[in-house]
C-alpha cells in the first residue's frame, strides 16, 4: 500500500487543476497535531496524521467509480480466482472532499466546527469520534472518519435526520451506539480511501476490493 504523500501526487498528477496554488507541503508539526488530538479529545490514527502532515489539501470533488456486481472466475495466469467485472457495473459519482488537511491547526478547527442545518449535529459526531471528511455530491451520503476504529465509514442523511434519537442533537454519547447500527464501512483505513479519490481505480465497496475492467 502506499503513503498518503504518494496518494495525493498521484491525484495531482492526474487532475492539477484541482490544486490551483501547487502540490505544496503542509505546515502542520507534530506539536500541532498534538494540540488538535487534545482539541478533538481523540489520537488520531498513524495514516490519518501522514495524511494531514503531507500536503495542503483544498476543498476538492473527484470522481470516484464503485462497481456494484461481480462474479469470481478463474484465472490460469494468476492461479486464483479473480473478480470479473462488466462495463454496466460501474457506477461513477462525485464526491466532495478535502479542505483539512495541511493548513494551520486553526484553520483545521474552523472546518471542522458546525454549520447550519443539516449540518449542526456534526457537532456532536466529532465529540463522539466521527470526522466528517467529505459527501458525495446529490447523492445524500456522508463519510465520516471513525477515530476508535480507524476506518472510513457511509450513511445517507435520511438515516440520521430519520432514525437518530432527538437527544442526538445535545449527548454525544448517542453518537456511536446510532452509527454502529445504521452506518456502513466503506474502507477499511484511511490509506484504502485515499485510493479510491485519488487514483481513478474501481473500488468494490461490498468486498471492500479494487478490481479492474477486462480488456476490450
Amino acid at each position: 500500500m502506499q503513503t498518503a504523500k504518494a496518494y495525493l501526487e498521484t491525484l495531482y498528477q492526474r487532475r492539477p487543476e484541482l490544486f490551483p496554488s501547487g502540490l505544496n507541503p503542509s505546515p502542520l508539526t507534530e506539536h500541532d497535531i498534538q494540540q488538535l488530538e487534545n482539541r478533538v479529545g481523540y489520537p488520531f490514527p498513524r495514516q490519518y496524521r501522514s495524511y494531514l502532515q503531507a500536503y495542503q489539501v483544498p476543498r476538492i470533488s473527484t470522481s470516484v467509480r464503485f462497481c456494484t456486481s461481480h462474479v469470481y472466475i478463474r484465472s490460469k495466469e494468476r492461479d486464483t480466482f479473480v473478480p470479473e467485472v462488466k462495463p454496466e457495473n460501474i457506477v461513477e459519482v462525485e464526491f466532495d472532499w478535502g479542505g483539512e488537511g495541511g493548513f494551520s491547526r486553526e484553520e483545521y478547527w474552523e472546518r471542522r466546527a458546525p454549520g447550519e442545518e443539516p449540518y449542526e449535529m456534526m457537532d456532536q459526531f466529532l465529540k463522539a469520534g466521527y470526522i466528517l471528511i467529505g459527501e458525495y455530491d446529490g447523492e445524500g451520503y456522508f463519510v465520516f472518519y471513525d477515530l476508535v476504529t480507524a476506518a472510513v465509514l457511509h450513511i445517507h442523511n435520511e438515516e440520521i435526520w430519520e432514525e437518530a434519537p432527538l437527544d442526538m442533537v445535545d449527548d454525544s454519547s448517542l453518537v456511536r451506539p446510532f452509527m454502529e447500527k445504521h452506518a456502513s464501512q466503506l474502507c477499511p483505513d484511511f490509506d484504502t480511501f485515499l485510493r479510491l479519490v485519488c487514483t481513478g481505480e474501481i473500488y468494490h465497496d461490498g468486498d471492500m476490493i479494487f478490481v479492474e475492467l477486462p480488456p476490450a
